[in-house]
């Protein structure tokens, strides 16, 4: 009897999450915030119900391939596009590369990056997120010399906890990471534009899932007045 009740009560969990949103979709870690207000906000306006699974976007990927359910993906078009995973691209922001330090600490430069006391430079992994890869560019063209120094880690969240426990001396984030934690760093520098490739936030429409009505809504919204201004508040 009992297991039958245990049978009984993972069938409902199951069934009650798997009817919980009206849209699942995965997104890049280092997009977190902003794209949990954008699904808050369009919850309210709609009383639509959009949830995300956040990863990499090599985690990403593994994600959509194994749950059909997941009907698109927001992350960098520069890593998205390549799998062919996609049927249609909607462009919703430009995502910009940014140079912090811990608090209490400044820097003046990139170029500073080739002194010693930066024993220790975060980054996010080049082959996994877009932003490592901005990094890894925008130091090669700036002719920055850090062999040895560079500690890359899989998503870009992880490079704002090593800033805000001082446990590097610098690092790569983008923008959204830098304003969620503007008042616990020191100085945050705008990465040159030319030092690396644009960085295109975009929604992957994902091949071979069925219709759903509420990705079309999520869609539009996304091209909304109320989303553009979610997003500028978050630097995208």
């Amino acid at each position: 009897m009992k297991s039958l009740l245990f049978s009984a009560a993972c069938l409902l969990a199951i069934t009650t999450t798997a009817h919980a949103s009206d849209l699942l979709i995965a997104s890049g870690a280092g997009y977190r915030k902003p794209v949990t207000e954008l699904m808050e906000a369009f919850n309210k306006e709609t009383g639509l119900t959009v949830e995300s699974s956040f990863g990499n976007m090599q985690q990403v990927r593994a994600q959509s391939e194994q749950n059909p359910d997941i009907a698109a993906i927001i992350g960098d078009r520069f890593f998205l596009e390549p799998m062919g995973i996609a049927q249609q691209f909607v462009n919703i922001s430009q995502g910009a590369l940014m140079l912090a330090v811990p608090k209490g600490k400044t820097i003046d430069s990139i170029q500073d990056l080739q002194q010693p006391s930066y024993a220790r430079i975060a980054i996010g992994d080049a082959k996994k997120t877009v932003y490592g890869r901005a990094a890894t560019t925008c130091m090669e063209r700036e002719k920055i010399q850090a062999d040895g120094r560079t500690l890359e880690v899989a998503m870009l969240p992880q490079v704002s906890t090593y800033l805000l426990n001082g446990e590097v001396d610098a690092g790569f984030i983008n923008r959204s990471e830098a304003l969620a934690h503007k008042d616990k760093l020191g100085t945050i520098l705008p990465m040159p534009a030319h030092c690396h490739d644009p960085i295109d936030l975009s929604l992957a429409v994902l091949k071979n899932r069925p219709d759903n009505p509420t990705l079309q809504s999520w869609t539009q919204f996304l091209g909304s007045d109320k989303a553009k201004s979610i997003l500028e508040r978050h630097g995208l």
